[in-house]
């Protein structure tokens, strides 16, 4: 793994060339700005590193740190930084570029910072400024008298091409843990890019109408339910989506009804766990939703099949392929911890892995439905894996193995044999700490590897073209 850390640094500490990057590679790197893939990979160019502090003359070497083997008192910590405040961000942008601004006036700061977008990670940066919090720098703050009110610390940040629809923001600031793991402060926000239309702007800023559910029973024994709902008469919305206990589990544009002032649609949930659920509706505009009622419903016996991970085999450079694996977030009753290759006796392969992310995917059958999702990826040497795996994912003690796959095929992955519930593996995983690479101006290109180079590697970094969204 340390090579593969080595070789991204260096391929992104050449300025201006852009490297496809899996969610988990992004984390074995700096500074760097991103844009998201349809493969789910992220097209990432490294973020310049910022000018070097001033300090002392560098022949003034400070002392060689102590460290004592045994216990400590008190024990060495460390703590998040503290709440910044944030710029406002409206609610609507009529173009689609974005300025994230934030400021800290006193407290921990951070060691760097970074900017999510609908769960993809856009930007991670060591790049910091101070800024007079007197003059709009944060909200709520007052001019007094002659004093200029400075930051502690301050982050800005632009994002560019943003795409139409709802961006749910999320920003983070962090710092390293004692144990290395990442300790961070996060803010949210949303906001929406572009129209909906003409019928979308005549409509202005009124939200939809409540959706009144269909009946649904009280009581099934885990067979897929239709849920449907009408707004009978009133404020049609754009888009609606689907709720289980508070989480969101699909979204649509579909409709079986739409017209000025009423609207319908139905969705078949599947693969509800058993026990409790409380399945409610949200009818949306732009980012105005209005709820349902929630409907409560009682799964007696679990599903009849075990939820086995969906994986997928892409082709990634004449050596390697990208394994990407992804479960309904509606069969699982929270996150897996974690995930593992078995090979054909059913042993892990490697290490357990906990890079787990919550990911959106387009429905296959129905255009227009994204189902939330748990979802993973890595990429593999092909000549390693002569014999077909299996994924297996874990939620604490219960686990779930895919289809076997075969590698070779380096197409759409053909399953094998039905995949059944097995015994998790360890928990072995370490998460690391982000790197700062060494790199220059961001100008737009693209970088070539030979294979001689990446054959060295377990996990090698893929180069391809394509447009890239530059922020």
């Amino acid at each position: 793994m340390r090579s593969i850390v080595v070789l991204l640094s260096c391929l992104l500490a050449v300025p201006g060339h852009a490297v496809l990057l899996t969610p988990a590679e992004v984390d074995q790197v700096g500074d760097m700005a991103c844009t998201p893939m349809p493969s789910g990979l992220l097209d990432c160019v490294a973020v310049a590193p910022p000018d070097p502090l001033p300090g002392n003359d560098p022949a003034i070497v400070p002392l060689p740190v102590i460290r004592y083997e045994g216990e400590q008192f008190p024990p060495p910590s460390s703590e998040a930084p503290i709440q910044p405040a944030l710029d406002p961000i409206p609610s609507q942008l009529k173009n689609n570029r974005l300025t994230i601004a934030w400021d800290i006036g006193f407290g921990t700061t951070a060691q760097y910072w970074e900017i999510w977008d609908n769960g993809n990670l856009l930007a991670r940066t060591r790049q910091f400024t101070r800024r007079r919090m007197d003059q709009g720098g944060a909200e709520g703050t007052e001019r007094v008298g002659e004093v200029q009110i400075v930051s502690v610390q301050s982050g800005v940040y632009t994002l560019t091409d943003m795409p139409e629809g709802r961006h749910e923001l999320e920003i983070k600031l962090c710092n390293s843990d004692t144990d290395g793991k990442p300790l961070c402060t996060p803010l949210k926000a949303s906001t929406w890019v572009g129209g909906q239309g003409a019928a979308d702007d005549e409509a202005g800023d009124e939200p939809p109408s409540v959706p009144e559910l269909e009946w649904l029973p009280q009581v099934t024994t885990g067979e897929p339910v239709e849920l449907g709902w009408n707004v009978w008469w009133g404020t049609p919305g754009s888009y609606w989506q689907v709720y289980n206990n508070g989480r969101r589990l699909y979204e649509s544009t579909r409709f079986t009804d739409a017209s000025p002032n009423s609207q319908s649609g139905k969705m078949i949930v599947t693969g509800l766990p058993q026990g409790v659920h409380e399945l409610s509706v949200r009818l949306c505009s732009k980012l105005q939703c209005t709820p349902s009622p929630s409907v409560r419903i009682e799964v007696l016996l679990p599903p009849a099949t075990d939820v086995a991970p969906k994986v997928t085999i892409k082709p990634s450079t004449p050596d390697t392929v990208l394994l990407s694996w992804s479960v309904p977030q509606s069969a699982l009753s929270e996150r897996p911890d974690r995930w593992a290759l078995l090979d054909a006796a059913a042993e892990v392969i490697g290490e357990s892995r906990s890079d787990v992310r919550a990911c959106q995917l387009q429905d296959a059958k129905l255009a227009g439905v994204t189902i939330a999702s748990y979802c993973s990826e890595t990429r593999l040497v092909t000549a390693d894996f002569s014999a077909p795996v299996r994924v297996q994912i874990c939620v604490k003690d219960q686990c779930s193995k895919s289809d076997e796959v075969d590698l070779q095929a380096q197409g759409e992955a053909l399953p094998v044999s039905a995949g059944r519930r097995a015994d998790p593996p360890p928990a072995t995983t370490v998460e690391s700490t982000p790197q700062a690479p060494s790199a220059g101006p961001a100008v737009k290109g693209r970088f070539v590897v030979p294979d001689a180079a990446l054959d060295t590697l377990l996990d090698e970094a893929t180069l391809t073209g394509g447009t890239r969204n530059r922020r």
